[in-house]
């Protein structure tokens, strides 16, 4: 998880030489308002796969900013409150801005593209904010790893 630091202007100095074969680290941010990156875990068996025993070949890292202003409504989603009654929250679709990184020198590689964020089925579980009650989609893994699948030929 260090790796996110790329993807707020940092670098990750012991990380791999950014040369093929491309070992990449994807990181999403559903919240504008934060620096909080969450690690997509996709690609599994494929060569830019970044498991547990490949950390330190990381050479690329792919950051996934939400564009707030895609965001839209798509149903709301009822979650057991603390008390033990119902809450209902927003459930929001959205876009995220795909960019890849060099991940030693955080230097910018390319552009990713539009990755969509569906709200199709309520998440059995989620965070949100009770100053702003709503969850936001994430990136949909199969665009995410067939964009990773073209960048990594």
């Amino acid at each position: 998880s260090d790796f996110d630091a790329v993807c707020t202007g940092g670098s990750v100095a012991n990380a791999a030489a950014f040369t093929k074969p491309y070992v990449v680290a994807a990181f999403y941010n559903d919240d504008a308002k934060s620096d909080y990156w969450t690690d997509m875990s996709v690609g599994y068996g494929k060569s830019y796969y970044a498991d547990s025993d490949s950390v330190a070949k990381v050479n690329v890292v792919a950051c996934l900013p939400v564009k707030t202003a895609t965001q839209t409504k798509a149903k709301t989603c009822d979650f057991k409150g603390d008390n033990g009654g119902t809450v209902p929250i927003d459930y929001y679709s959205a876009d995220y801005d795909m960019t890849y990184y060099e991940a030693k020198t955080g230097k910018k590689i390319k552009d990713g593209g539009a990755i969509s964020g569906p709200a199709t089925s309520c998440p059995f579980v989620a965070s949100y904010s009770k100053d702003d009650p709503k969850i936001i989609a994430n990136p949909d893994k199969n665009t995410v790893e067939a964009a990773l699948d073209a960048f990594a030929k």
